[in-house]
């Protein structure tokens, strides 16, 4: 993890930063706002108090344009430091395979070498876009949400955290076996690769030998491995 952090570089703080504020922006003006703005709403239906609805809806529309106007300059941030580093890690793993010898290529096949310059290199991407994005938005939600239910009710709070730690501890115990399915799905994911390349590279001689349905049933084969990674 450390290491793919810090590809990040010269980035880094600028990439963190604005994914923090993006995340709170999501959290705070969409999440946690529009819970008090329900809870006007409803305590204005119930007590009849017209003052409470104008408030829910002057605090929505503040909220919401807030988000609205300064969130999309932080999202930018965020992927210009992402793509600036996904750009030198595909230009550094190209100028690896060329300093590669023939002895290199002879003891690996074509696909192997294929999935490495793409799907690892996308599952990095994943991870500055998607998971450290996830992980960032579930830490300050946790925050806020945490200081806005002792706001509303300490005892439903403590309730609500206590049913959050038993969920997180009920998850872990998943963490490894989703791991080792993650890397399965990996693995069989550079296999099928290989196997595109082969049927690529023998097309003249899968015809000439008339030898279709069995590299049909190999690649459907290799093909079926990989959906039940995926499925199960």
């Amino acid at each position: 993890m450390l290491r793919v952090l810090s590809f990040l570089r010269p980035n880094r703080f600028k990439y963190f930063i604005s994914m923090l504020i993006d995340t709170a922006f999501t959290s705070i003006c969409y999440n946690i706002v529009l819970a008090f703005i329900m809870k006007d709403v409803v305590n204005a239906i119930a007590y009849g108090n017209v003052l409470l609805l104008k408030r829910a809806v002057i605090i929505a529309i503040v909220s919401f344009l807030v988000a609205f106007i300064f969130q999309p300059i932080f999202q930018y941030i965020k992927q210009s430091c992402v793509i600036k580093t996904m750009g030198k890690i595909k230009l550094a793993t190209f100028k690896h395979m060329e300093t590669l010898t023939v002895k290199n290529f002879e003891g690996r096949h074509t696909g192997d070498l294929i999935t490495r310059m793409t799907n690892d290199v996308d599952a990095i991407q994943d991870l500055y876009m998607k998971h450290l994005s996830l992980l960032s938005f579930a830490l300050i939600h946790g925050i806020v949400a945490i200081i806005s239910m002792f706001y509303l009710n300490w005892l439903l709070a403590i309730i609500a955290i206590g049913m959050g730690i038993t969920s997180v501890l009920f998850s872990s115990l998943f963490r490894k076996p989703l791991r080792r399915v993650e890397e399965d799905v990996q693995e069989r994911k550079g296999v099928m690769t290989e196997r595109i390349i082969d049927v690529s590279d023998g097309i003249v001689e899968t015809k000439m030998y008339n030898i279709e349905a069995k590299i049909f049933d190999k690649f459907a084969a290799v093909n079926q491995n990989l959906n039940k990674a995926v499925t199960e």
